[in-house]
């Protein structure tokens, strides 16, 4: 991770830390480096997640695979891709956790997914790299491996996951 190019996301999560935390005098530095920690632990996750579903002879296992994971209601965040045929398609996400989440397309084969459109805050996240596995007939199981933005891109989707109220 290079801190210069992270540093506006690395503060905005610094900042989310110390206000849970009621904004306690002299721990700016606590929370910045916390900050740091939970975005390279992300990294760490996601490779370690997106690996084992590589390695396991079950990846569909997706209970075990997602076990925090938020439902979100219809149009909350809409999933845009490709079919096998080459058609665009856009889904609403059916729910997320931090390593990735799942929409629904029944009886389509899906090639890749390459945006995630959260039309609450107009933001756009374009995927560089994921894992697509069918659930079941009408269920897509999506992990992320990493975004356009890198790390960037990757903070914008932790702010998204931390800022959905359940």
């Amino acid at each position: 991770m290079r801190l210069d190019d992270d540093e506006g996301m690395i503060r905005r999560l610094a900042y989310r830390l110390s206000e849970e935390a009621g904004f306690p005098l002299g721990r700016d530095k606590d929370f910045w480096f916390e900050a740091i920690r939970i975005m390279e632990s992300a990294d760490r996750s996601t490779d370690s997640c997106s690996q084992r579903l590589r390695r396991d002879p079950n990846p569909l296992d997706f209970e075990r695979r997602f076990a925090f994971r938020v439902a979100l209601p219809p149009g909350k965040m809409i999933v845009i891709g490709l079919t096998e045929d080459g058609r665009e398609f856009q889904e609403s996400v059916l729910d997320v956790s931090i390593h990735g989440l799942r929409f629904g397309i029944p009886m389509l084969s899906v090639k890749s997914v390459q945006k995630i459109f959260w039309p609450e805050e107009c933001l756009t996240l374009e995927i560089a790299n994921a894992e697509i596995f069918r659930k079941t007939d009408k269920d897509i199981v999506m992990t992320i491996s990493s975004f356009k933005e890198k790390t960037k891109g990757k903070m914008k989707w932790m702010e998204l996951i931390n800022s959905i109220k359940v």
